[in-house]
C-alpha cells in the first residue's frame, strides 16, 4: 500500500484517486471517469469511502467506480459498480444544484451533499452484503423483502423507545426522512443511510434506528 496518500482528500489527480482505491480497497476506477468533474467525483468517492469504513464487511462487493446515464448515480446491484451520470457530474455546479433542488423540495435529506449521495448509493452495497449473509441473491433485489424486514424492525424499536408518545406511521417516517425514501424499501435504507452520514444524531428519528438495525449487523 502507498504511503504518499494517506486520505482520500488528499487526492490531487484523477490518476491518484484511480491508484487510491485500487492500493486500499481493490476498487477499480475506469478511465471514463476520468472525463467527469474532478471535485465532485472525489466528494461522492468520499461518502462512498466513509461508508465502506462503518460496513467493512461490505467492502468486498464494491469492485469498481464508473460512469452510466442514469439518475445522478446509480448502483448496478450485485455485479458491485457505483455509477456516475456524466449529464451531471461533467460540471459540478449542475450536481450541486440538482441535490439543492432534492433537499429544498425534501426529496432528499436535508442538508445532503454530494459525498452524501455516494453515502446512498454505497448503502446500496452494504444491503447486498446483507442479503446475501441471510443466503439471499440478486434475485432477492426485486422483491425488496430484506430491507423491508429491517426497516420494520426499526421502526418497532423506535415505536418501543417512544411508547409513551403519540407516534407517526412508518410512511410518514419515511417521509420525514425525504421523499425518496418512500420510493421502495430498497432507497429507504440507502435514503437513511444517506441522512444519518449526513445529520449524525440530528438525522430523522427511523433513519437512526435503521443505522442502529444495521450496525448491529457487525457483532
Amino acid at each position: 500500500m502507498t504511503n504518499v496518500i494517506e486520505k482520500i482528500g488528499a487526492c490531487k489527480t484523477f490518476e491518484e484517486l484511480k491508484t487510491y482505491w485500487a492500493e486500499n480497497y481493490n476498487v477499480a476506477v475506469q478511465d471514463a471517469v476520468k472525463d467527469l468533474n474532478f471535485t465532485a467525483v472525489k466528494d461522492a468517492a468520499i461518502g462512498i469511502e466513509a461508508m465502506l469504513k462503518e460496513f467493512p464487511p461490505a467492502g468486498r462487493y464494491l469492485k469498481e467506480l464508473t460512469i452510466l446515464e442514469a439518475g445522478i448515480m446509480t448502483t448496478t446491484r450485485f455485479n458491485g459498480k457505483i455509477n456516475f451520470n456524466p449529464e451531471y457530474f461533467e460540471d459540478g455546479g449542475k450536481i450541486t444544484n440538482a441535490i439543492s433542488v432534492g433537499v429544498e423540495s425534501s426529496f432528499y435529506p436535508k442538508n445532503m451533499t454530494i459525498a452524501g449521495a455516494g453515502a446512498h448509493e454505497m448503502g446500496h452495497i452494504v444491503e447486498d452484503w446483507l442479503i446475501e449473509k441471510y443466503g439471499g441473491s440478486a434475485q432477492d433485489v426485486k422483491s425488496r423483502a430484506f430491507p423491508e424486514k429491517w426497516i420494520l424492525e426499526a421502526y418497532a424499536k423506535a415505536t418501543q423507545t417512544f411508547h409513551n408518545k403519540e407516534f407517526m406511521t412508518l410512511e410518514q417516517l419515511k417521509e420525514e426522512i425525504g421523499k425518496y425514501a418512500t420510493k421502495n424499501p430498497s432507497e429507504c435504507l440507502a435514503t437513511a443511510i444517506s441522512d444519518y452520514f449526513t445529520n449524525g444524531e440530528r438525522a430523522s428519528l427511523l433513519s437512526r434506528f435503521i443505522w442502529q438495525r444495521l450496525k448491529e449487523e457487525l457483532n
